[in-house]
């Protein structure tokens, strides 16, 4: 029984130690580029939304999925990621095309908006 006891105690230890220091949430997905592959549809970074937003970014996500070849979604970037983007204030929607940044805004209404005007082709 002690040695179960012992046993037990050790791998707490253990396992306690294993805390990182950093608690930042790190995106699972560090795209290369954030260009789109496919013409005609746009690639998406968001970055500094909230958890409500996420969920409506998802939902934006998935009805305008015909445009959009895929996103980057990050809620807590580096200073690395602010700097590239050249990011100074949070929520930021970026759209970018085969090419470039297309459009730019920091309101999820705008970006649906454009979203909606490049699949009805205006």
């Amino acid at each position: 029984m002690k040695f179960m006891y012992l046993l037990c105690l050790a791998a707490i230890i253990t396992l306690s130690g294993c805390n990182h220091a950093n608690n930042e949430t790190q995106p699972l997905y560090k795209p290369t580029s954030m260009l789109s592959t496919e013409k005609g549809k746009y690639y998406i970074t968001a970055v500094g939304m909230t958890t409500d937003q996420e969920f409506e970014f998802q939902q934006l996500f998935d009805r305008y999925m015909q445009i959009i070849a895929g996103y980057y979604a990050n809620s807590t970037p580096n200073e690395e990621e602010l700097q590239r983007l050249h990011i100074e204030g949070f929520p930021v929607y970026i759209v970018f095309d085969t090419d470039q940044e297309v459009y730019r805004t920091d309101q999820m209404i705008e970006l649906e908006r454009y979203l909606e005007n490049k699949e009805l082709g205006k």
